[in-house]
């Protein structure tokens, strides 16, 4: 069995566990969820990652430059090597540059570059940056470190999804789509990130500018949601297999029950599913298994006063009392004697669960109905507004109608269950980016 999830109210499976590598499912459920949420109530964390992603796009550059084109020595920094790039896909595609609003020309010149890295191949560039724990020291290690310190979200996790989150921003074709036709392009896209310009049709008449598309939401929500997915099913699972959810499930499973299936119950021409204790409680399996057999005794039974039915039919019965409380008595007989076979079946799976415990270091947890609640309060809490202001407990406590020691407590049970640092006291932050001028200088050179 596999655990049990759903958009709305998650279920919290009943272990989890800690290995080389710490797997812990429950925990990655808590964590999608957070993530999921940031965008929805603290988007400008996301507009602040922007200006570390074009330190992802130099890293790259730098890396990957003879894929390029650029085969000298020199440019030495990926910037250089960026540059390089931008010049070159200028020059060759200056007409489709300028033909548009010329607000929106860094903006297109943008497109060409980077569609010439989108020609790299994604699997070396992710095998080049994997995790973010091997980030060499420069200019992408300490733009992601500043950001997560920034946002109280300065954690490896946080980090680490921040890392895979720029990787599909590069490969992302919306994205770089959102470059050729912005939704009202700002003067620095070092710096502002970008919305794609949509259009809305009407039955007569010019169409209106429509809702513009933020790719850069779009891809941070699927990637949250991925941990959550089956193993081979994208890019992002066969490379961190060990933080995704259904895998998790599976792989506890086979090193406790051996690989196998848990031990069947058997009474007789009965036989169920055994008790996988992993996932539910020996109350929940009691009353299932319970369910089943009085389902399969009432087609026994009705098959066997059928033929007691006929030999009454065909027999005298004025000396056979005994026969008659024999059959009626039957149901309740089997019913005691299923009840004490389960009952030595469920000592015996009992045993057994106390050993994987103590062997495997499993932790028993307890279903959260409101988790996706409190994670909204924590995220609240946890992240300051885009000016660096912090919400207090009291002023969540009193959105929420809750009493602020309620809140205080699902905060930090929330913080410890994500494995996040509760937020210092808050401080000033510095303004997003500076104005590059490179991009600038380029395009007025070329645009006499």
């Amino acid at each position: 069995m596999q655990s049990l999830m759903s958009t709305n109210s998650v279920l919290i499976p009943s272990f989890q566990f800690e290995r080389r590598i710490g797997v812990r499912d429950s925990r990655l459920v808590a964590r999608a969820q957070f993530l999921r949420i940031i965008p929805e109530i603290v988007p400008h964390v996301l507009d602040d990652l922007w200006p570390t992603f074009w330190d992802f796009v130099f890293a790259g550059c730098e890396r990957f430059k003879r894929e390029l084109g650029i085969k000298e020595r020199a440019p030495a920094s990926g910037r250089e090597v960026f540059q390089r790039v931008f010049g070159r896909a200028c020059e060759e595609n200056w007409n489709a540059i300028t033909n548009s609003h010329r607000e929106a020309w860094i903006w297109r010149a943008h497109f060409w570059t980077l569609e010439e890295l989108h020609r790299l191949d994604p699997g070396k560039v992710s095998a080049a940056f994997p995790h973010w724990n091997l980030l060499p020291q420069g200019p992408l290690r300490r733009g992601l470190q500043r950001w997560s310190e920034r946002w109280n979200l300065n954690a490896d996790w946080c980090r680490e999804h921040a890392l895979v989150v720029l990787r599909r921003w590069l490969f992302n074709k919306g994205l770089l789509e959102s470059f050729l036709h912005p939704h009202n392009p700002k003067p620095n896209p070092y710096v502002h990130p970008p919305k794609a310009q949509t259009l809305r049709w009407h039955q007569h008449g010019q169409p209106t500018p429509g809702t513009p598309n933020n790719w850069l939401k779009i891809i941070w929500d699927s990637t949250s949601l991925e941990a959550l997915k089956d193993l081979w099913d994208n890019e992002y699972g066969r490379e961190n297999w060990y933080s995704n959810v259904r895998a998790s499930r599976e792989i506890l499973k086979t090193l406790v029950f051996n690989g196998s299936e848990p031990k069947r119950v058997i009474f007789k021409e009965f036989d169920i599913d055994g008790w996988n204790f992993l996932d539910e409680s020996a109350l929940q399996f009691r009353r299932k298994a319970g369910v089943a057999f009085r389902r399969y005794l009432a087609k026994t039974e009705d098959a066997r006063l059928d033929a007691f039915e006929r030999q009454v039919s065909l027999s005298d019965y004025r000396n056979g009392s005994n026969e008659f409380v024999k059959n009626f008595a039957w149901r309740d007989h089997t019913l005691k004697q299923f009840g004490e076979r389960l009952d030595r079946y469920l000592a015996t799976m009992n045993r057994r669960k106390k050993a994987a415990i103590a062997k495997h270091n499993l932790i028993e947890i307890h279903e959260k109905p409101k988790l996706k609640e409190h994670l909204r309060h924590t995220v609240r809490y946890q992240i300051p507004d885009r000016k660096q202001n912090a919400l207090t407990l009291t002023k969540i406590a009193q959105r929420a109608r809750l009493r602020e020691s309620a809140i205080s407590k699902a905060i930090n049970e929330c913080l410890i269950l994500i494995g996040l640092q509760k937020r210092p006291d808050t401080r000033g932050g510095r303004k997003f980016g500076s104005k590059n001028s490179c991009a600038s200088q380029i395009l007025n050179s070329l645009g006499h």
